[in-house]
């Protein structure tokens, strides 16, 4: 039996979805995405233009979806926290539009 077996236990289910989604950057409409598909010129994050788009910019620290990200998700300390909320999560995604 691999060691990484009882890790996956105290793993939450919708954490492991999301990480899955994000390593897949290709399926979630990020401005590094866009660009690697010739849709956009710039990795700044539209709601802000003031660091590129990454999931650690927009889910822990981008001053301009704070209201946002505050009322679908809290005020996460980290990435697992953030991910560990699934429903929260999509509506904060579906509020970005990046659910369309």
């Amino acid at each position: 039996m691999s060691n990484l077996v009882p890790c996956r236990e105290h793993v939450k289910p919708s954490v492991t979805v999301i990480i899955t989604i994000m390593g897949q950057r290709s399926l979630m409409p990020t401005n590094p995405a866009l660009q690697q598909r010739g849709i956009t010129d710039s990795f700044l994050f539209r709601a802000c233009m003031e660091a590129d788009e990454t999931l650690t910019h927009v889910l822990l620290q981008c001053r301009g979806v704070k209201e946002q990200r505050a009322a679908y998700l809290g005020s996460p300390a980290s990435l697992p926290e953030a991910l560990g909320d699934l429903g929260g999560l999509l509506s904060f995604w579906s509020e970005l539009g990046w659910l369309e």
